[in-house]
């Protein structure tokens, strides 16, 4: 509701006392016991306001570079006076692109616009997450066969890596993995492979990690995964990444040698994500 303020803002009245902010997104709390000590887990999704509508009816980017359903998700650990914490970023892919149709089946991938009318919102999304997450990393979910009814998953997943690797940020690592393919059946281990590809930028990105004011580590970049929707597929993957990087923040925080406290972590964070995708 950042626009409710503005015009306060403008002639610098600090509105920060008595003018309440709100965001749209979902937070979920819950606490974890650690011997006699309370840690909060926290899992807080932000979804931006810059290109906000509903499924179908808005996708792709506009002309600044803002995309549908873009959404930012923290993982925190609370413990005393210590936190850590991990983002990352989902949003649709960065091109003109539309789903027009009345019924769930019959909306088929339109684009839009060209690819010369599409390349200066391509690089304006990119820039802009680059500037407020860091390094990127785009983990693309989307189908990649041209057989059968996922042929226009297919042709959109072609055009977005022609933009990236003719655009100035071809040095973003771009990373395609078929999830409808890999993970058929909920065959959940061939996300092994997915881990391969990405294992050495989640080491490279570290986390958030301070102790009071003292802040003693931070994270340098993010991955940016999306789907079609950035619903299901995403959430999936999202969570696989949380809970790859949980051992880390359990490490920061001295817990990681508790098999038994590991896993309630996980328990824990497992269905804080299942909430956060069906919210």
């Amino acid at each position: 509701n950042r626009m409710l303020h503005i015009h306060l803002l403008r002639f610098g009245v600090n509105t920060s006392e008595w003018l309440l902010k709100a965001m749209c997104g979902s937070v979920e709390i819950r606490t974890v016991y650690v011997g006699h000590r309370q840690a909060r887990a926290v899992v807080i999704s932000r979804l931006s306001c810059e290109r906000a509508g509903t499924r179908f009816n808005v996708r792709g980017t506009n002309d600044d570079g803002h995309v549908a359903n873009f959404v930012e998700t923290e993982q925190i650990i609370y413990l005393d006076n210590e936190v850590t914490s991990f983002l990352q970023t989902r949003g649709s892919v960065p091109l003109f692109w539309e789903q027009p149709g009345i019924q769930v089946g019959s909306h088929k991938v339109k684009i839009s616009r060209g690819f010369e009318a599409s390349a200066p919102a391509f690089d304006r999304h990119i820039s802009m997450i680059k500037q407020r997450y860091g390094q990127q990393v785009i983990v693309n979910l989307l189908g990649s066969s041209l057989i059968g009814g996922k042929e226009g998953e297919a042709m959109l997943s072609q055009m977005f890596q022609n933009h990236h690797s003719l655009s100035q940020h071809k040095d973003v690592p771009h990373i395609i993995f078929d999830y409808h393919q890999e993970c058929r059946g909920g065959n959940m281990k061939n996300l092994s492979k997915l881990k391969a590809k990405v294992e050495k930028y989640l080491d490279s990105f570290s986390l958030f990690y301070a102790v009071g004011p003292v802040v003693l580590n931070e994270q340098s970049g993010t991955i940016r995964t999306n789907c079609l929707d950035c619903l299901d597929r995403t959430n999936c993957v999202q969570t696989f990444f949380a809970l790859e990087i949980l051992s880390k923040q359990l490490t920061m925080l001295k817990l990681f040698e508790k098999q038994q406290m590991v896993s309630r972590f996980e328990e824990v964070f497992r269905q804080m994500w299942i909430n956060n995708g069906n919210e």
